[in-house]
């Protein structure tokens, strides 16, 4: 009975201190193992996530490229302060690179400006409006996407990218990147691929469509699994060699205009006379239209 009172009072007291172990001891230990990046609590379900890596003005950040990749795309955006999103404000941003060989040989480089612009926001099914594009932090704001394409197909010996910050408005502004190269499938290969892919992944391949998947041929399918890009890491250590974030981005159409539901489909042109509004209406499209008031 002694020995049945002492576990039980154990019990009880593991009971009433593990939630300050758990706080005060664990979390910290974890943290030294286990870094992970804080995110926003009402996060949309229609966000996709993806991962940007920051630009420095110094040094350069390197990328290996894989043999016979044709074509490089270089996504940028600049991130930006609440101040800086303001109509009548023009902030640009720049960015180097270059191509080198595998002894160290420049193949070609260049330098590009941009005007980041921010994108309208989206509504939610849920009636809430998000940005378009944000990260984790709600004080900072993501510029759109600016594509830079670097065509490989002309160069021997390519193996290394390089990229850094020419330009920034202000120094607490950064400029991210997401680069990827252009890939090419065999048809058989698709043909293995598109029966083990996800409904949601098919969905998102086939969304420049106008049919839904199951209505698109097979020759379309092929032509939109035959091409893709591949993602590209940076050289080196995060954290140390590096630095990245998340990005998120909403899949979702702008808002309407306002007072979008009483604007005329082009080429209409109501006739007035004077006093009270003539039922009939001139369309390109259609010709003479007549409209029966709800009273005469």
């Amino acid at each position: 009975m002694r020995l049945l009172g002492r576990l039980c009072l154990l019990a009880l007291v593991v009971f009433l201190v593990w939630p300050l172990a758990q706080r005060y001891v664990l979390a910290p230990v974890t943290g030294l193992f286990w870094a992970t990046s804080p995110q926003r609590a009402n996060l949309p379900e229609e966000a996709e996530q993806s991962t940007v890596f920051w630009l420095e003005s110094a040094d350069w950040l390197r990328f290996s490229l894989a043999e016979n990749t044709p074509t490089l795309r270089i996504l940028s955006h600049l991130q930006m302060q609440p101040e800086q999103d303001a109509e009548e404000a023009l902030v640009r941003y720049a960015l180097d690179y270059r191509v080198l060989a595998r002894d160290g040989e420049v193949l070609t480089s260049g330098r590009y400006h941009y005007k980041a612009v921010t994108l309208p926001p989206r509504p939610l099914a849920d009636g809430r409006e998000f940005p378009a594009r944000f990260y984790d932090d709600p004080t900072l704001v993501a510029s759109a996407a600016e594509n830079l394409f670097v065509d490989l197909s002309a160069l021997t010996g390519a193996v290394t990218l390089e990229l850094r910050a020419a330009y920034l408005p202000e120094p607490r502004n950064r400029v991210g990147v997401q680069v990827t190269g252009r890939e090419t499938r065999s048809r058989e290969e698709v043909g293995r691929l598109w029966p083990r892919l996800k409904p949601e992944t098919r969905d998102r391949l086939l969304r420049p469509h106008v049919y839904p998947p199951h209505l698109v041929s097979s020759f379309e399918i092929e032509n939109a699994l035959q091409l893709r890009w591949v993602p590209l890491g940076p050289e080196g250590v995060a954290g140390d060699d590096f630095a990245s974030d998340y990005l998120y981005t909403l899949s979702v159409p702008p808002a309407p205009p306002a007072e979008a539901e009483q604007a005329l489909p082009p080429g209409s042109t109501p006739i007035r006379t004077s006093g009270s509004p003539c039922p009939w209406t001139m369309t390109v499209a259609t010709g003479w239209r007549f409209s029966p008031p709800t009273r005469w």
